[in-house]
């Protein structure tokens, strides 16, 4: 199957995950790559790979797609349901490295999506960045870069679904470094990261401006992993990390200051008959210091199990609790906990179909009140050649609440058709 220039990105820096208050996405649908490249919903196939602009000792991934969406409640809304149409255009640029040792990538990605009628829903969203790999004796490296982006916010993901305001969108700027080293059996490996959040003023059905910088956010974290290789199969390691939490709005009352620690003991497993996996289970302890806010001091996860039960056929199983931004002034972070099981079958050697199914319950401490999500996606993904290839997708969503006063509910579906093309 072909292989987008940003995937192709994805494994050449080590990447750096933000505990913390706004680490957590909305958790219906897979999450990264499976930890076999030769299985079903991984594997590359010959002649199918789009294959880099070669610049000297650099190498350019240039790709653009088009893409048409129908949604059947783009406000998420519980009655009086919006449907529309949209499209998008998103480019996509990378020039990365070509050297025997160390790396320099860049990347420039965007968004510009256009409704046919709400035009007050459209988004122009984009992320820029430069990683660096350096690297060092005993098979160690070095790594570090710089990011600044336009995200746009599921609506809901935050609590409330806003009514009939435009969308949530997030300006993010981050920093961050990590490193690792090969010392005999042992794996170790380092992690810091600063970044701030700023949300920007929605504007509600009657043109009126809502305030969202209560949510703004930095937040500075680091995180340390041990790993002892027992054989080429098996790797246990604890890992521990610290962030803090600093709100930038300015008034006491309604201030997210947090110190966020925790600890975990897990294995790394690979190619154990059919399957291969990371597991691990700790302690998690979060501290505001606004005594509005609710403590957490409880146990946290963080599981992935992939199966390979036949040639053309992979699964993905995960489950995870964290901490999500909450768009609810009475709420600081919203306790997450998902499951989600993605299936790959590579029907054809040019098609590959993903089906997703997760369930997510959500946590409002301070105003108790639970959330309970669950969605299904099933995508397919066509390639016509090492430089075109289609993708189409329908998604069903539908969350419940224990008081819909406080944070509502809704259902609904979407279905996209998008092109991909590579120069």
């Amino acid at each position: 199957m072909a292989m987008c220039g940003r995937e192709a990105l994805a494994g050449l820096l080590l990447t750096t995950a933000l505990p913390g208050l706004a680490s957590a996405q909305s958790a219906i649908g897979g999450t990264g790559p499976l930890f076999r490249a030769d299985v079903a919903g991984a594997r590359a196939e010959p002649g199918l790979t789009p294959k880099p602009i070669r610049l000297g000792a650099w190498l350019a991934d240039i790709n653009a797609t088009t893409e048409a969406r129908y949604e059947s409640n783009i406000l998420n809304s519980r009655v009086d349901k919006l449907y529309d149409m949209s499209f998008a255009f998103e480019p996509s640029a990378a020039l990365r490295s070509n050297w025997r040792r160390h790396a320099v990538a860049f990347r420039a990605d965007a968004t510009l999506r256009h409704y046919v009628t709400e035009r007050r829903q459209d988004t122009d969203t984009y992320d820029l960045g430069i990683d660096g790999r350096l690297d060092l004796p005993r098979d160690g490296e070095a790594t570090g870069g710089l990011a600044y982006s336009r995200v746009a916010e599921e609506r809901g993901s935050g609590g409330a679904t806003n009514g009939g305001a435009g969308p949530v969108l997030t300006r993010v700027w981050d920093v961050h470094t990590a490193g690792k080293a090969q010392l005999g059996r042992f794996a170790l490996d380092g992690r810091w990261s600063l970044s701030e959040r700023h949300y920007e003023d929605l504007r509600d059905a009657d043109g009126a401006v809502v305030d969202q910088s209560f949510r703004d956010v930095r937040i500075g974290s680091g995180a340390g992993r041990i790993g002892y290789r027992v054989d080429r199969r098996v790797s246990p390691f604890v890992a521990a990390d610290l962030s803090s939490t600093t709100s930038i709005f300015p008034l006491e009352g309604r201030r997210r200051d947090a110190l966020n620690y925790g600890a975990l003991v897990g294995v790394d497993l690979r190619d154990i008959g059919l399957f291969s996996a990371r597991l691990a289970a700790g302690w998690r302890r979060r501290d505001y210091e606004n005594r509005r806010y609710k403590d957490y001091d409880g146990p946290t996860w963080d599981a992935t199990l992939d199966w390979y039960p036949r040639r053309l056929v992979s699964m993905r199983f995960e489950s995870t609790q964290d901490f999500r931004n909450s768009n609810l002034r009475d709420v600081a972070g919203i306790l997450v906990r998902t499951g989600t099981i993605t299936t790959y079958y590579d029907m054809l050697r040019k098609l590959r179909l993903k089906l997703v199914t997760g369930y997510e319950r959500d946590r409002y401490r301070e105003i108790g009140v639970r959330t309970d999500a669950v969605g299904v996606t099933l995508a397919g993904d066509y390639t016509l050649g090492p430089r075109i290839a289609a993708h189409a997708y329908v998604r069903y969503k539908r969350r419940w609440s224990t008081d819909p006063r406080k944070v509502g509910v809704y259902s609904g579906m979407t279905a996209g058709f998008s092109v991909t093309g590579w120069l």
